[in-house]
């Protein structure tokens, strides 16, 4: 779990990186062209400030790697901890809501993943994606409980109370 969470750590924040890179990038290329134009530089001063350039170039150009291995990461991390929210559910503590949102994370996290697979397969990334971003699960578990789990005063809210709690006496291993 240590190494997870170092990790975790790692992958901080660094939205900015691709704006300070292309401002780097600009300046270099910009500083070649002023010394090339000008010929107030030597040439070998010249070429290094032009490789100064392609080198900054190429580091933003890995950058979409970067921010892809770090959104995977982060889908990684949420799909770990939903899937430890699931564990506890619904007898170890963990409530009917936190296990609705624990699923719609997971199928968020899930649609990270799906974008990376071939087509035509990859479509279904959106349709993942759209239920995170509909919070589908806890929409569903409050329409649920407000029409069924948890209203004893209809014949199904009654089936779903004894349900639960023959469960809950087979988690105690009273059966």
């Amino acid at each position: 779990m240590g190494l997870l969470n170092a990790l975790r750590s790692a992958f901080v924040d660094d939205e900015n990186i691709k704006e300070v890179l292309q401002a780097a990038d600009e300046r270099a290329k910009q500083a070649h062209k002023l010394a090339v134009a000008g010929d107030v530089i030597s040439s070998s001063a010249s070429k290094q400030l032009k490789e100064a350039a392609d080198g900054i170039a190429a580091v933003k150009s890995k950058i979409s790697t970067v921010k892809d291995v770090r959104d995977k990461m982060d889908a990684f991390f949420r799909l770990k901890d939903a899937v430890e929210v699931l564990e506890g559910w619904p007898h170890k503590g963990v409530s009917d809501e936190a296990a609705a949102a624990a699923f719609d994370e997971m199928f968020g996290a899930a649609a990270v993943f799906a974008e990376s697979l071939p087509p035509p397969i990859d479509q279904y990334a959106k349709i993942l994606k759209q239920v995170k971003v509909a919070s589908f699960f806890q929409n569903m578990q409050r329409l649920g409980a407000s029409r069924v789990g948890g209203n004893a005063s209809t014949p199904t809210g009654r089936q779903m109370q004894k349900v639960n709690e023959i469960l809950e006496r087979q988690s105690r291993g009273e059966y």
